[in-house]
């Protein structure tokens, strides 16, 4: 599908024509999805919720194990045994709320109020150019590292934690499985 440059009368300027545009609303619970898809995908938090997954019930484990062996601290020790088999099993969700709030509390500070609005974004042979409350911006597809389809939103990843958050319930369906695909046709070609 073809569009020629001037679609919606956004004023960008896509280069030799857009493949694609959409425009949506991004608020707060968008930002918020998108970090925290950012924090379930990064290696790095796997790793730190990993080491607290193993270290702590590991430490309590001693600890109890340490103690169920003196007869006057036995009831202390099995208390720290069941801590650390429980620790096991909910310190990946206490962990994800943990990132959830801290995310929550960095998006209600008032620069990031800067970010919500309206943006529209045009998808081109070339690459992406978008437009936001804070400008304007354009990445070839070599930025976008990921493309991922949710039940509420289409993200559209670039380096860091950066990204375009489009909600689902503001644009067609067919747009954006259209989207979807396009992303995934631009960012494969560039892997052979």
């Amino acid at each position: 599908m073809e569009i020629c440059v001037a679609v919606r009368g956004s004023g960008l300027n896509y280069g030799s024509r857009a493949v694609i545009d959409a425009t949506f609303n991004v608020t707060k619970a968008d930002v918020l999805a998108m970090a925290c898809h950012c924090y379930d995908t990064s290696t790095t938090v796997r790793q730190h919720r990993r080491s607290y997954q193993i270290a702590i019930p590991m430490l309590l484990a001693g600890i109890g194990l340490l103690t169920v062996l003196r007869e006057q601290l036995r009831p202390i020790g099995i208390l720290l045994l069941l801590c650390s088999a429980l620790s096991a099993a909910f310190i990946p969700g206490w962990f994800r709320r943990s990132l959830r709030r801290s995310a929550e509390k960095m998006i209600a500070e008032p620069s990031f109020q800067k970010v919500f609005g309206a943006h529209t974004l045009i998808l081109t042979d070339e690459g992406l150019a978008s437009k936001s409350p804070t400008g304007e911006g354009k990445f070839s597809w070599e930025a976008v590292v990921e493309v991922k389809l949710t039940p509420e939103h289409l993200f559209i990843m670039l380096p860091g934690a950066q990204g375009f958050p489009i909600p689902r319930s503001q644009i067609a369906d067919f747009t954006i499985q259209e989207m979807k695909s396009f992303v995934e046709s631009r960012v494969s070609e560039r892997a052979k």
